[in-house]
């Protein structure tokens, strides 16, 4: 069991995906400043600690030391994001400092870190150089979630660390037996370095398996957007409506979601798990398609209690299906 310090945690992304889409993580706290999504956590995750203020926590951290051995966090885009003013760490909530001081009171294994894609351009060189000084080996991944098959593109900078603890792990502190015996010298995945090199090999991947080869290859993603636009675009073309009186477009039913889709319904679930050669049959439950059909209603919903909260909510989390490919390969890694 891996043990989660789930930072700037939102409506509980990193820990869902962990926990239920993945299986064999733990949430040992949260910290979450924002009421309503403090709300949702107690809702479901009821037993768990909740903390109000990351800078508080960077002061108590070393109470969480040989009990964690992930700490995730989307800390605030605000200071990178191309849709502000990008003032970097004059930016007031510019909290990766915070983050750092947390990670470095609690010495965990792995770190995974997310935020938008402008992070690249501003502050990411200073997070990988910091995470470099605590001797972690750190790779960043630009993912969309496209990647996981939903409708959206929504780039976002992934940033997977690793490090050994003292030379073991969390849970070997805590005295829990590991699987094969530690760590297996064959197989290893995200950032599995000898100690002392303070980079990563090249050619090393986040996980095994023929799908996660190309999770983190950016190119690749373009590449398969810009031929999926193109067909798209063909077909847009033939199925383009005919002009009625005045000009006005002839209203179809091709413009309506197509509840019955084959691919919405999850008909490609079986070809997916044939080509995740790595999977084990008990792991490849999480890989099917997790988005569900669209239901067959009209687009503008009336009374729904906490509209705006919840539209804030979800527009600040992070995408659990892309967390779950990153959390599978650490779990991997991590048991060998």
């Amino acid at each position: 069991m891996l043990r989660m310090l789930d930072l700037f945690s939102g409506i509980g992304g990193f820990s869902y995906a962990g926990e239920k889409l993945v299986g064999g993580y733990e949430t040992v706290a949260f910290c979450e400043y924002d009421k309503h999504a403090q709300k949702v956590l107690r809702k479901h995750w009821p037993d768990t600690e909740i903390i109000d203020d990351v800078r508080e926590l960077a002061n108590d951290a070393d109470r969480f030391r040989g009990l964690v051995d992930i700490v995730v966090g989307g800390y605030p885009c605000q200071p990178f994001s191309s849709a502000g003013k990008r003032r970097g760490d004059k930016d007031d909530r510019h909290l990766w400092p915070e983050m750092l001081r947390i990670i470095q009171a609690v010495r965990p294994t792995w770190v995974i870190g997310e935020n938008v894609a402008g992070h690249i351009s501003m502050g990411l060189d200073e997070v990988l150089s910091d995470l470099e000084a605590e001797g972690y080996q750190a790779r960043c991944f630009v993912i969309p979630a496209v990647a996981a098959d939903a409708r959206h593109r929504r780039d976002r900078c992934w940033i997977v660390g690793y490090s050994e603890l003292n030379g073991s792990s969390a849970a070997a502190v805590r005295g829990e037996p590991q699987e094969d015996g530690g760590r297996s010298s064959e197989g290893q995945g995200v950032a599995e370095q000898p100690q002392g090199t303070g980079r990563p090999r090249d050619g090393q991947e986040v996980a095994r398996g023929a799908r996660a080869k190309t999770v983190g290859d950016a190119e690749n993603v373009r590449r398969s957007v810009r031929q999926d636009t193109e067909r798209e675009g063909s077909k847009d073309q033939q199925d383009k409506p005919k002009s009625g009186i005045r000009g006005e477009p002839i209203r179809s039913d091709k413009n309506v979601p197509n509840a019955d889709s084959q691919r919405l319904q999850g008909v490609g679930q079986k070809r997916d798990n044939e080509g995740s050669a790595g999977l084990r049959s008990g792991e490849a439950r999480w890989q099917k398609s997790f988005w569900e059909p669209e239901p067959a209603i009209c687009r503008v919903a009336n009374g729904v209690s906490g509209r705006v909260h919840r539209l804030k909510q979800l527009g600040n989390s992070i995408v659990p299906q892309v967390a779950a490919r990153i959390l599978w390969a650490i779990k991997e890694a991590h048991n060998g």
